[in-house]
């Protein structure tokens, strides 16, 4: 029951010393070949200018709940609980979907997300979190301070000032933001991956 990431067991220290705001971005779908200096300049240059990995391999199975709680936990899929996108649950006799609701699905006492972690480390600390998998639910008796309910086609503009604003607030400012978007995986579905809809959308996403 090894964490994925090797950094994830220095974070509850790092978030405690560290004073610097950490900002959680992901665009669901944006597969590797769509990064690039010509049709994503301003990610490139994120890219560029700070750090980021040259490869990146999805957790199995690769679906975007399973995914996305993996990221925010550390853990791997068979470890959290979110082992894919629809599940049932022979103990529950129930199944899970996206937009199935109760934290027994979110909650198994083995891993905590990120947004809890920073605000259990200290009292002053806020998280903000937008639309991503599992936040709507209470974990481990929390929720982030700040957050956005799943939308579907959301106004992604108006998403990023609302982030900006829970960051800068000058009363119990979020220190942490973790945001989701649902594009160019939605557009990219519906038109194929490589269509002229999907690489408008992705023009869209980088200009954020």
């Amino acid at each position: 029951m090894k964490p994925i990431f090797v950094l994830f067991a220095c974070i509850q220290s790092i978030i405690a010393v560290n004073e610097h705001k950490l900002i959680l971005i992901s665009f669901d779908g944006f597969r590797n070949d769509y990064f690039s200096e010509k049709d994503t300049p301003n990610l490139f240059k994120f890219a560029k200018n700070g750090v980021w990995g040259r490869n990146m391999i999805s957790t199995f199975t690769t679906k975007t709940f399973p995914n996305h709680f993996s990221i925010v936990t550390g853990y791997y899929q068979e470890t959290h609980g979110i082992v894919n996108n629809v599940i049932f649950d022979p103990i529950f006799n129930e199944t899970f979907s996206m937009s199935s609701r109760g934290n027994k699905w979110w909650e198994n006492g083995l891993s905590i997300p990120i947004w809890v972690a920073n605000q259990m480390v200290k009292n002053d600390q806020y998280s903000y979190v937008s639309m991503w998998p599992g936040s709507w639910e209470e974990i481990h008796g929390r929720r982030p301070h700040y957050s956005e309910p799943y939308v579907e086609k959301s106004n992604f503009e108006k998403r990023i000032e609302k982030m900006i604003a829970a960051l800068s607030r000058k009363r119990k400012p979020a220190n942490l933001a973790v945001m989701y978007f649902d594009e160019p995986d939605q557009t990219s579905h519906h038109y194929g991956p490589f269509s002229k809809e999907t690489r408008e959308k992705i023009k869209i996403v980088d200009n954020l």
